[in-house]
């Protein structure tokens, strides 16, 4: 049926030959005879200099809240779009279509609402050789924007064993704002709106337009094991998107799989661009001593500031250790090295282990005191941010107070849980990645691969709980690493 534009609120222009609306922000309503409870699609022909931003409501349902996707850029009848929508469902009878427009209507040329399409598509003659749909994609976003630089990477890491398992392909677009660029880096960094591809090379055989489809693509499935009955089933009605329930069913399988195996399968799938590599290489050539035969390198991820339990978010227990008990741990690896090789025959007793140690961390204040122990055989990336803050030996467990992701009047709180609230936010002020306002996000993000980096090459890794110290260690090269977790010896 051929709508009778004219009598729904629309004026013919004879210059333009096409139908305008010539006030902005207007609503055009009208209803529509259905002869059955079917789906009718929407046919329309328009041209339109901006946008359109037009929601379509049916029967007081909003259908989307974008209709008309493409801005022809022009007046000109010649160029006019003529495109085929929905299919809609109706109901029998009478059915209360409404258009809603915001900023100027475009110039319409004829609307039709049909029960059969009139623009047949080219499925018949493609079907069997195009085989992607939208199905087959599972999208990973920021969807905890609380979460640090090597949560989301791993994240990533699941995302991806998850795609290998049920046969998805991975797309990834971290808009969250922690790591988006807030100051004037350079064009193609700052105004990257997905951090990811700041850092990271793209492991996917896949045009970017099929990428810009996929990310914005409103139709959203959680992927989850009430699905995997139908996930293979493939459908351009839905994409599969990955939440905070496909996290928590589904990483068993990072959990189950060995270090080694978990190490090459992260190492094939986190590749680095190139230039991070090249500025990575320079810098360690800078600060690592020439290599020699009995060279050591101890390596340490101290992770203090934030990294705290809160509530129902235990955070893997985790424990600032004192800066005195660390040292004590590390004195007495550094013993026990060169005993085992004064005591090993097929050692080269008559020459001690000449020992590093390497060390990254939030915290300056756990590098200064290990300067002090150590002198100059710590060895640190000097440029990176970190904080001021000292938590050594700090053991609290925050249970007063909401999480932080929660919002709520704090002048509510008193006694305890007052002082426990001043206490986290200064830890979380003062932490880098969440807190430090004033910092470059690019640069948090850079830190991170550097420090990572620099552990790259080390013997033995001494980690805390989460994930950044269990990046030190995926990403480590050493076919012989040793791993030691600081909670062993709490």
């Amino acid at each position: 049926m051929i709508i009778n534009l004219s009598e729904i609120g629309f004026t013919y222009n004879y210059t333009y030959e096409a139908f305008i609306i010539t006030d902005p922000n207007k609503i055009v309503q009208f209803d529509f005879q259905a002869e059955k409870k079917q789906k009718y699609f929407f046919i329309l022909k328009y041209n339109s200099a901006n946008k359109p931003d037009i929601t379509l409501k049916i029967n007081g349902v909003i259908r989307t809240n974008n209709l008309l996707e493409i801005n022809t850029k022009s007046h000109n009848k010649l160029i006019s779009f003529n495109i085929q929508l929905g299919p809609y469902l109706l109901n029998e009878g009478n059915n209360t279509i409404k258009f809603i427009c915001k900023g100027d209507f475009p110039l319409l040329y004829n609307l039709e609402i049909v029960d059969k399409p009139k623009i047949l598509n080219s499925r018949f003659l493609i079907n069997d050789y195009f085989k992607l749909r939208m199905s087959d994609f599972i999208l990973l976003e920021t969807y905890n924007t609380y979460g640090g630089f090597y949560w989301h990477i791993y994240n990533y890491i699941l995302c991806n064993l998850i795609a290998d398992k049920y046969n998805k392909i991975p797309i990834v677009n971290f808009c969250g704002s922690l790591y988006l660029s807030n100051t004037d880096e350079l064009g193609l960094i700052h105004n990257n709106k997905n951090w990811f591809y700041n850092y990271f090379q793209d492991n996917l055989d896949i045009s970017n337009s099929t990428y810009n489809t996929v990310i914005n693509y409103p139709n959203r499935i959680n992927f989850t094991k009430s699905i995997l009955g139908n996930c293979s089933t493939k459908t351009d009605d839905y994409i599969y998107y990955f939440n905070y329930d496909t996290f928590g069913e589904f990483n068993f399988l990072s959990l189950e799989m060995n270090f080694k195996d978990k190490r090459y399968y992260i190492q094939q799938k986190v590749k680095i661009l190139d230039y991070l590599t090249e500025l990575a290489t320079k810098i360690k050539q800078d600060i690592f001593p020439p290599t020699k035969p009995n060279h050591k390198f101890i390596g340490i991820h101290y992770r203090g500031t934030d990294k705290v339990e809160e509530g129902e978010n235990d955070e893997e227990h985790p424990i600032h250790y004192s800066y005195e008990l660390i040292y004590n741990i590390i004195n007495d690896k550094i013993t026990k090295l060169n005993d085992t090789k004064l005591n090993d025959s097929k050692l080269n007793a008559n020459k001690l282990y000449d020992i590093y140690i390497v060390i990254t961390t939030d915290e300056l204040p756990f590098i200064l005191f290990m300067k002090e122990k150590f002198g100059n055989k710590v060895i640190n990336y000097k440029n990176a941010d970190r904080s001021n803050i000292n938590t050594s030996g700090l053991n609290y467990n925050f249970q007063q107070t909401p999480t932080r992701d929660k919002i709520y009047d704090k002048r509510r709180l008193v006694g305890n849980a007052k002082q426990e609230l001043i206490l986290k936010e200064k830890l979380i002020d003062n932490s880098i990645h969440m807190g430090s306002k004033h910092l470059s996000n690019y640069k948090k993000g850079l830190d991170c691969i550097i420090d990572v980096l620099i552990l790259q090459d080390c013997d033995i890794i001494y980690k805390s709980k989460g994930n950044f110290s269990n990046f030190c260690t995926y990403l480590n090269t050493n076919p012989n690493l040793e791993i030691i977790d600081l909670h062993d010896y709490v």
